[in-house]
């Protein structure tokens, strides 16, 4: 996988991103009962958003001077995408640090600001990607299924791991289903358009369509969360899935993005600088 370590990078920011904003959502409606488990939760959400930030490093072609791509913030997405989840950690770390019944005023209130700050950093890495030289990419789409990787799994995320302390109330994991639907409908319509244009924009559909995972990815990302989660939506309140079968679809839907994420970077087709797209 060429681009392994933007793979790791965005997938899981974007899981540690839609954990955290789950997790905000849930303590503001006081769903987590349980300062321990809350803080436990949130800790394990910054170690992925953690192991995200250092796996971009290795993309780098000399890490040790990763240092210089702080310097342009004015210009550079790359630049204002390194700060801003910078600033989600630190504040996540706060956030951590606030899980006691004396604090519980202000950690709504930096779990909110960690989570502003986390969804920003999101669309600013989705950003680099909107670029004139790339027509499939320059477009609302990078920041639309960024976001969606991060709505797909990290509720799915928040509710493995309140289900294993057995303390899951507010069904966060229905949130999965019907955003695995959404993000069907979207990709094809995505796909449509681009096989509708000419040129680069047509190349680009027939790669992402003719890669030997492309199915994979949609039956993972997809097709697995709506149909195994949706018959639940039509059983009694009380009735819900069991952790185990929870904890499988979380692992296949991660599985999909992965194999999402490596079709994105190695399916995109640069417009020749003497092409006209």
């Amino acid at each position: 996988m060429h681009e392994l370590p933007l793979v790791i990078f965005t997938v899981f920011s974007q899981i540690a991103v839609g954990a955290m904003v789950t997790l905000w959502i849930i303590d503001l409606k006081g769903g987590v009962t349980s300062n321990k488990i809350g803080k436990g939760l949130s800790i394990s959400i910054f170690v992925i958003a953690l192991v995200a930030i250092l796996s971009s490093v290795f993309h780098l072609g000399q890490p040790l001077e990763a240092f210089r791509a702080l310097v342009n913030v004015q210009t550079s997405w790359l630049t204002r995408e390194i700060w801003l989840f910078s600033l989600m950690l630190l504040t996540m770390i706060g956030y951590i640090f606030t899980w006691s019944k004396k604090y519980e005023n202000k950690r709504k209130i930096v779990g909110g600001v960690s989570s502003l700050f986390g969804l920003i950093a999101v669309m600013g890495s989705a950003m680099i990607y909107v670029l004139p030289a790339m027509p499939a990419w320059n477009n609302f789409s990078p920041i639309f299924f960024f976001v969606m990787t991060g709505v797909l799994l990290g509720p799915l995320y928040v509710s493995v791991v309140l289900y294993f302390f057995d303390k899951e109330s507010m069904n966060i994991w229905k949130v999965a289903p019907l955003m695995a639907l959404v993000y069907a409908m979207s990709s094809f319509f995505y796909i449509t358009v681009l096989l509708s244009g000419t040129g680069t924009l047509e190349t680009t559909a027939n790669n992402i369509m003719s890669h030997p995972m492309f199915v994979y990815r949609g039956v993972f990302s997809w097709i697995i969360p709506a149909v195994v989660l949706l018959p639940f939506f039509f059983f009694k309140v009380k009735r819900k899935p069991a952790f185990m079968l929870l904890a499988i679809v979380f692992t296949i839907a991660f599985a999909g993005e992965i194999i999402g994420r490596e079709i994105f970077y190695n399916t995109i087709v640069e417009l020749d600088i003497n092409q006209v797209d």
